[in-house]
């Protein structure tokens, strides 16, 4: 275990090492692309140094995959003032931003988001121009190997924007995550974080941030950490507002009547002022100003606002403020008033009609509806307009009009009547105590119940009117001046507000809404019909308007005419002037609904038959359309041109999909959702059906696959099936019935692999150029057969014994004849050809039994479907050998040795001398054996095969070496004697004894013997020496004469 850990130890310290040799530290540059899994992050400084030079560089994971990690969070991360890093979600500035970070808001950990697939971050160094005086950034460089996953954040409550959410200022938000079984971090990019599957943030930032509405922009970041290891990012940007209008304080009270309230840009207003408001009252605060709905519910996208308290009140509240003068004319309606608020201007219309729209809206609702209200008048003086006017000043019957000198016509009414515009005639469905009580004879038709309660519509007041219209009657050409005031009434408490209406009022021409296709108050004309342009309709104008008019930024010549009629789409612009000065001007936009353009066209279907044939109409919607989408209109058909130009729907065809006719001509009626129509025709026409042979077809496949399927060719059935190849026709096939009905049609017939067996297929015949099938079909039905299993190579190489000799003896061996098997019936299931060196043989049996060698094969035949395999054997011939022997050493030898030669037969041999070991003759037709002992010996060849063995006998004999002649009948006598008479080939003459010294001792015949005497006197045991004389007979016939000596032993 020692040695274990302490190898162990070794390897880390090695990893390190080599991470700390190959990490690179990485410099924020221009542009570049890093790919690198280790080392450090820093600014241009470096880690010491300090930056002055914007830069930009993107780190992304050595390894496609993987996603990169940069981890600023336990490094120092100090920038100077002015100086931002911005961090984007993929390899280039143009990626989403994931945040920007300034002075000391650290990082953190940083992470491509699931969403990036490139796994790379980008970051942007964007300096003042300064040297830095702090030294800026490290960050660890490091990269994970994560599966991918999917995961969003629920947040409520909140409105899905793109890319991510809008949540109000203020509102306790929810967040929560859908994975399980992990960490999480949340960096809500305001400096606050939090962790938790769920988890819970309020965003309050700075109201003075507010642009356009939104009062704050976060990139909200998640990293969740799983069960792994694996750590995942998601980003999304997160917009806060307060849902309620934005105020801006910054206009001038010319701006906000020339640039806001008027339509039009000519000089037809004039002597514009504010003779009380706020600021004049002594107040640091506005009471007016301008208004914009920004993200709010507020009815009007912009205008003016009027206020008894701060504008800035408006929005959020508080219900308090003011403290400057009342108005001298309001306090005609009702005195005392204060904290007013007037815009005064004069104007001079061109038309016979004014009008702007407004709402009214206080605190006062709905608390004081019965017996507070505050006050406010748009009091419209000039020609045709009378100081003193009655009004129905509170809305009862019972009681009568009041005559009130403003200086001119309060025109802030209820329509229809002379009931001034307040809480107390306009409020909800309260009833009044007390009898001809104030506001017990109000209206309920134009109190906005949707806004009821402080913020529900932008502002913070409590109720408000909905969308009124202030209109008068006046004199073209002619001077007016209006006044436009709202003051509390009887104390400075629950203040109220008027709202103008942007461009809303009209002095001179006025062309309308924009004719634009998202305009839900505007229906749109079709292309080919003309729209005409009035800038007064139902207004009388002032005698001696010229007129100008533009199309597109671009004066059309000879349009000076107070109307013009538009064919076109496009910017329309009217300038009217009197007396060679502007009086007037306005502008529209014009759109037209696509009008469908059309042409005739024609409908083929295949012939069914009488009464059997089907159209699908619909399917010429893209073909009679030119280069326009058929999603863009609806289609009708009809019998005749007549009942589709009057679009009458009882005649239409109501199964346009499924449609029985013969040829014949249809009309096709193409409108869009507008209305917008145009008629052309499509010719009904039949196409002949190729003809097709639908006798089924059943074929059997001779193919051993493990799965019983095959690969077929189907063409090959081509001409079966179809009866006339040269007509542009082709087979198609269908795997199944059910192929055929879905229209799954075969790709590759020519090489088709079998999905069933037996499998019935589907042809039709089609007609390459119209397309149209065959009305019948052919079943071609296919059996994978197996090839009939037969193996007679197990007989291959088996040898059959033949005795070719008969006169030599064998002994052993197998000479019966062979019988080969097929192990198949003989039941008429298959048919059997043997064949014999390549020819038949007369045998139609499942066996064979054979007696001599040669290559059989044998052919089987499956007698239903003509499946045929065959097999073969190669039998051997063998047979024992025929040989000779030799011997190759004669009498007297001390060592004997033979020759076998002359060996032949077919078989394969081998020899031995009695028991030995046998000897392969290894392809010689000769052997020799030596070291052979005196005596008779059997020489055996055999067959390998087991032929049987043939054999030959030999006989060695030597002379006496001793003789003991003690007269006990044991080697009495030392004689030739046995060499004489047993060797046909020996023939001895003469024999001489004689003593060690040369001595002659005796003489005798080759029947003779010696008993060890000389001269009749025993001789004493000792060496003796003998010579022989003798004639052999070689094996070429011819007797050669030899003598031979050696010496014998005599012992007593």
């Amino acid at each position: 275990m020692i040695k274990i850990s302490r190898h162990i130890s070794i390897i880390i310290l090695l990893f390190f090492s080599l991470n700390e040799l190959t990490a690179q530290n990485i410099y924020i540059g221009t542009g570049d692309i890093h790919y690198e899994c280790s080392g450090y992050f820093f600014d241009n400084g470096g880690e010491n140094g300090y930056s002055e030079d914007d830069g930009v560089v993107t780190l992304c994971p050595n390894n496609t995959g993987n996603s990169i990690k940069i981890d600023f969070t336990n490094y120092s991360f100090l920038l100077a003032q002015g100086d931002v890093l911005k961090i984007y979600d993929g390899t280039s500035v143009s990626a989403p931003l994931i945040g920007e970070y300034t002075t000391v808001n650290n990082p953190g950990l940083v992470l491509p988001t699931i969403a990036n697939t490139s796994g790379c971050l980008t970051f942007e160094f964007i300096t003042d121009g300064n040297i830095s005086p702090v030294p800026g950034w490290k960050a660890s460089i490091d990269c994970q190997d994560c599966p991918d996953i999917n995961f969003e954040i629920n947040v409520s409550p909140s409105e899905i924007i793109p890319n991510g959410y809008r949540v109000e200022k203020g509102v306790p938000i929810t967040f929560d995550v859908d994975i399980p079984n992990a960490t999480y971090f949340w960096d809500f990019g305001d400096g606050a974080t939090a962790s938790g599957q769920s988890v819970t943030h309020t965003f309050n930032p700075n109201p003075q941030n507010a642009q356009e509405g939104l009062l704050g922009t976060y990139q909200v970041k998640l990293i969740v950490t799983t069960a792994n290891g694996c750590l995942y990012s998601i980003v999304y940007t997160f917009e806060v507002t307060h849902y309620r209008v934005v105020i801006d304080e910054n206009y001038s009270v010319d701006e906000l009547i020339e640039d806001v309230f008027i339509t039009g840009n000519c000089g037809n207003v004039t002597n514009i002022h504010s003779p009380s408001n706020a600021i004049l009252g002594g107040f640091g605060l506005h009471s007016l100003g301008y208004f914009e709905k920004a993200y709010s519910n507020f009815p009007f996208e912009d205008g003016i606002v009027l206020s008894t308290s701060y504008i800035d009140y408006v929005p959020e509240g508080p219900n308090s403020g003011g403290g400057w003068p009342g108005d001298t004319d309001l306090n005609t309606i009702a005195s005392p008033t204060y904290d007013a608020t007037s815009i005064v201007f004069e104007f001079t219309p061109y038309i016979s009609e004014i009008n702007f729209e407004y709402i009214f809206a206080s605190y006062e609702y709905p608390q004081y509806i019965c017996n507070f209200a505050d006050t406010f008048a748009f009091i419209l003086s000039g020609p045709g307009i009378n100081n003193i006017n009655a009004y129905d000043h509170d809305a009862n019957p019972n009681t009568p009009d009041v005559n009130l000198d403003l200086g001119g016509l309060n025109i802030a009414l209820i329509p229809g009547t002379n009931i001034p515009v307040s809480v107390t005639n306009i409020h909800q469905q309260i009833d009044c105590p007390g009898t001809n009580s104030l506001g017990e004879y109000y209206t309920d038709a134009y109190y906005d119940y949707a806004a009821d309660g402080h913020g529900t519509s932008g502002i913070d007041m409590y109720g408000q009117t909905v969308p009124l219209t202030a209109t008068a009657q006046v004199v073209p050409g002619e001077t007016y001046t209006i006044k436009l005031v709202v003051a509390d009434y009887g104390d400075r408490r629950y203040q109220s507000a008027v709202f103008l209406k942007g461009q809303s009022f009209t002095l001179g021409p006025d062309l309308g809404e924009d004719i634009i296709s998202n305009n839900e108050n505007i229906t749109l004309p079709c292309e080919g019909e003309s729209i005409i342009l009035n800038p007064f309709e139902n207004v009388q104008t002032i005698i001696g308007l010229t007129y100008e008019w533009y199309k597109d930024g671009v004066l059309l010549q000879g349009e000076t005419g107070e109307t013009l009629e538009v064919t076109e789409e496009g910017t329309y612009v009217v300038y009217v002037y009197f007396d060679n000065n502007c009086a007037g001007t306005d502008e529209i936009i014009v759109e037209f609904l696509p009008q469908p353009n059309l042409k005739e066209g024609t409908l083929a279907s295949c012939d069914n038959g009488f009464g059997e044939n089907v159209f699908d109409l619909l399917a010429v919607k893209d073909d009679i359309l030119l280069n326009q989408s058929s999603s863009d209109f609806s289609f009708f058909f009809y019998l005749t041109e007549g009942d589709a130009i009057l679009n009458i729907e009882s005649n239409r065809i109501q199964n346009p999909d499924e449609y029985y006719s013969e040829d014949n001509v249809i009309w096709v009626r193409v409108e869009n959702d507008e209305g917008c129509y145009a008629i052309t025709s499509i010719e009904l026409v039949l196409l002949q059906r190729p003809a097709i042979n639908s006798t089924a077809i059943t074929k059997y496949l001779c193919e051993y696959t493990e799965t019983g399927l095959s690969t077929i060719d189907l063409t090959q059935y081509n001409e079966m099936i179809n009866p006339d190849t040269s007509n542009g026709t082709e087979v198609i096939y269908y795997a199944t019935a059910d192929a055929y009905e879905n229209g799954e049609a075969i790709n590759n017939p020519s090489t088709y692999s079998t999905i069933s067996n037996p499998q019935t297929l589907i042809a039709q015949v089609i007609n390459t150029s119209n397309f149209c099938t065959s009305l019948e079909v052919t079943e071609l039905t296919i059996h994978t057969l197996n090839f009939p299993e037969v193996d007679i190579s197990r007989y291959h190489g088996a040898v059959i014994c033949l005795d070719k000799n008969p006169l030599t003896p064998v002994y052993g061996g197998n000479y019966e004849t062979l019988p080969i098997h097929t192990d198949l019936p003989a039941d008429g299931t298959y048919l059997f050809q043997w064949i014999y060196n390549g020819q038949p043989i007369e045998n139609d049996t499942p066996s064979l039994i054979i007696d001599q060698a040669g290559t059989y094969e044998i052919e089987v035949t499956h007698v239903e479907s003509g499946c045929t395999s065959s097999s073969k054997a190669t039998i051997i011939e063998s047979n024992p050998p025929e040989f000779n022997i030799s011997p190759l050493t004669f009498v007297f030898s001390e060592n004997n040795s033979l020759e076998v030669y002359s060996i032949s037969g077919s078989g394969d041999y081998e020899f031995r001398i009695g028991n030995s070991s046998w000897v392969d003759i290894g392809g010689q037709d000769r052997l020799v054996f030596d070291g052979i002992s005196s005596g008779e010996h059997i020489v055996e060849g055999r067959d390998k095969y087991g032929c049987g063995v043939t054999r030959h006998s030999i006989v060695f004999v030597s002379y006496p070496k001793f003789f003991t002649p003690n007269q006990d009948g044991y080697n009495d006598y030392w004689s030739l004697s046995d060499i004489h008479y047993n060797y046909d080939t020996i023939n001895i003459t003469q024999i001489w004894i004689f003593d060690r010294y040369g001595k002659l001792l005796t003489t005798f015949p080759p029947h003779g013997r010696w008993d060890g005497t000389y001269n009749g006197q025993p001789l004493p045991s000792n060496d003796y020496w003998f010579k022989v004389e003798y004639v052999v007979l070689l094996p070429n016939g011819i007797k050669e004469r030899k003598i031979f000596k050696a010496n014998l032993t005599l012992k007593r």
